[in-house]
Formats: C-alpha cells, sequence, structure tokens
C-alpha cells in the first residue's frame, strides 16, 4: 500500500472461538482487553467499527488496482495451459456451449440455446461457457477463436454475446481480441 501511496485504517483484534480461553493482561495494557472478543461479539463490535470509520478510504478505481496488484502477485504464471499438462490435444475438445445440468452440448435455437437433453433454456450460462473458453485457450481470443469453440454460426453472433457481457477487447491489426475477464491486468 505505501509503495502506491494508499493509506487505509488498519485494526489489531482478536476474535477467539474456544470458550476454555482466559487472557492474563497487565494493568498498563487494559486497553487491548477492548480488541479482544468472543465469536458471539464479532457482529456487535464489526457495526461499531464501521460506523466510527464512514469515510470512504479507497475511491473504486484504487480498489480495482489494489485487486490487479494482488492478483498480478498470485497469479504465477498469468496463464497456464491446462490441457498441455493433462495431455489432451486442442481438437480433442467438444465445440459448442456447454449445458451444466446435464454436461451436454446445447444448439443454438432463436434467442439463445436450450438443452436438447433437459429442455432448459441455458442462456444464463453464457458467461460461464466464455470464461471456459479463455480458461482452455488462452488469455486473450479473437472472433474466430471464440466463433469456434462455442460452435456458433458468424462473427456478428460473437459480438453481440461479448459486448452483452462486457468482455473487454482491443483491435489488434485488423482483428478484435478480447480479454479475459478473470486474467485481466488492467481492469
Amino acid at each position: 500500500m505505501k509503495q502506491v501511496n494508499i493509506s487505509v485504517p488498519v485494526l489489531n483484534q482478536v476474535i477467539y472461538t474456544n470458550q476454555n480461553v482466559e487472557f492474563a493482561v497487565k494493568d498498563s495494557e487494559t486497553e487491548i482487553y477492548e480488541k479482544i472478543h468472543r465469536i458471539e461479539q464479532f457482529t456487535y463490535h464489526f457495526r461499531k467499527i464501521k460506523k466510527s470509520h464512514l469515510q470512504r478510504y479507497l475511491s473504486q478505481a484504487q480498489i480495482e488496482f489494489i485487486y490487479q496488484t494482488i492478483a498480478d502477485r498470485c497469479v504465477t504464471p498469468f496463464w497456464k495451459d491446462h490441457l498441455l499438462g493433462l495431455g489432451i490435444d486442442r481438437i480433442e475438445l467438444i465445440k459448442g456451449f456447454m449445458c451444466y445440468d446435464c454436461n451436454t452440448i446445447a444448439p443454438h435455437v432463436y434467442g439463445g440455446w436450450r438443452c436438447t437433453t433437459c429442455s432448459k433454456k441455458v442462456n444464463d450460462m453464457l458467461y460461464q461457457n466464455v470464461i471456459d473458453c479463455f480458461l482452455l485457450n488462452s488469455a486473450t481470443l479473437n472472433v474466430a477463436e471464440i466463433k469456434a469453440f462455442l460452435n456458433l454460426t458468424n462473427s456478428r453472433q460473437v459480438l453481440s454475446y461479448m459486448n452483452k457481457l462486457g468482455i473487454k477487447s482491443e483491435v489488434a491489426g485488423r482483428e478484435r481480441v478480447f480479454i479475459s475477464p478473470i486474467h485481466s491486468r488492467n481492469n
């Protein structure tokens, strides 16, 4: 936090769950008792602390910066080829829109997808299918790669669905490249 010149309050608290715990504190350190709480008292003290810190310390941009900084440190490597480690070739992947209720491919129908096995309309699973596409392929994908993975009929569908989901993209040369929301370094 100091590196990026952001300061937030840090409060020391001890929460304990064992009823048999006893604390011995010197007379000169009685203020420590105010920081030690049983688990049952935690919500009360948390609300009390929250009321005393109504000021918003971080802007949304700062929160996103911190999130991305922490994510960058934890995601090594940035993107990992999981298929290679499992010995699976990309051509072996079943292409299409997966219904996660019955694990079958749902064909595209007007306005979305409908699973032929369970007859469920699976439009709400669009985001998860797109995330799977990024996880199995790369941290960035072009329209043709997404179209092939989801087995869509045209590029307009890809653009429409990616815009609907709010997936960020950049133009690289003559093609549009979409950036994985879970691998993004610049949210």
